[in-house]
């Protein structure tokens, strides 16, 4: 008995890979739901059921327009830019361009929300950003006071209501440094995949179900049609020093997860010299622990793409 044991605790901790050595780095597989030591991700078709022309076939007719040297009469009227729906930001050389935004930091968080899980049905709140540094704010919803803060209550549990408008979550658009992040652990697997594997990530930190929901409406259609990607998460440990938040309310805790995306037009490979290393330590190692339970719990998704 006692060798049956130890040999089944010896193939479940083999099943998943915690480190790989260089040359190889890490990849996940939504067939095999565990990350694997590779030198070289294996081609894959795009999966055509998330695939961007399919969802929006006017942008492949655009494009092929395009590719024949055609440039339709209407493309010198008005905005001439590239319509804009399946990207999240203005989109350049396989990354955001960053001349288009205010502020520095080579890292664009597009779109952290902020969800409440609370026990009460009314309660006073205040979540304030801090720091001396100046932050580099593309967008809130709703506007931050002069403080950097948002204030008002919780309201039905599971919502924030502030100045008499009721909001799902709160949301805002930030350029972060990249010395700030971490680029050792994470996966690289292909774009229908890295959404399956960020939304099983949320899982593990018990996001609530309308955060799952809403994250996978919105990124499926806004990480751009690259057929792969290579993906860092960022947690608490990484987050918290570089945009410290203070939360105005007793019994809470704040649990955060941006995801930096990084893509790529071939499937990775040990032998190409990225401009970020591929990943080779297992995330789930960094990953902030969630089994503590408070009154009220806030929870941060995001997702962040490099900007030069």
């Amino acid at each position: 008995m006692k060798f049956f044991i130890t040999l089944s605790l010896v193939l479940s901790f083999s099943s998943f890979a915690q480190e790989c050595f260089p040359p190889k780095f890490l990849s996940w597989s939504t067939g095999s739901q565990t990350n694997i030591c590779t030198t070289q991700m294996l081609s894959s078709d795009l999966d055509p059921e998330n695939c961007i022309p399919q969802i929006f076939p006017q942008l492949q007719t655009f494009q092929n327009i395009i590719e024949q040297g055609k440039r339709p009469w209407w493309v010198e009227k008005g905005n001439a830019h590239f319509p804009n729906v399946a990207y999240p930001g203005v989109w350049k050389n396989d990354q955001i361009d960053a001349s288009y935004y205010p502020g520095s930091g080579e890292v664009f968080a597009a779109k952290p929300n902020v969800y409440i899980q609370s026990i009460h049905e009314e309660k006073k709140m205040k979540f304030q950003f801090l720091g001396d540094e100046a932050k580099s704010f593309l967008a809130t919803t709703p506007m931050l006071t002069e403080r950097l803060s948002w204030e008002g209550k919780i309201i039905e549990t599971d919502k924030f209501e502030i100045e008499g408008v009721i909001y799902d979550y709160l949301f805002y658009d930030i350029r972060l440094p990249k010395s700030a992040m971490q680029f050792n652990h994470g996966v690289c697997t292909t774009r229908a995949e890295s959404i399956e594997w960020m939304i099983k990530d949320l899982g593990a930190m018990n996001f609530p179900a309308i955060s799952l929901s809403d994250f996978e409406d919105h990124w499926r259609v806004k990480i751009p049609d690259y057929p792969y990607f290579c993906i860092y998460p960022q947690y608490n440990e990484q987050l918290d020093p570089v945009l410290p938040v203070q939360l105005g309310i007793e019994q809470a805790s704040f649990t955060r997860a941006l995801y930096v995306l990084v893509a790529y037009r071939d499937a990775p490979d040990s032998s190409q010299m990225p401009l970020i290393p591929f990943p080779n330590l297992d995330p789930e190692s960094i990953r902030p622990s969630t089994l503590i339970t408070r009154e009220n719990m806030f929870k941060e998704w995001g997702v962040a793409f490099l900007g030069e």
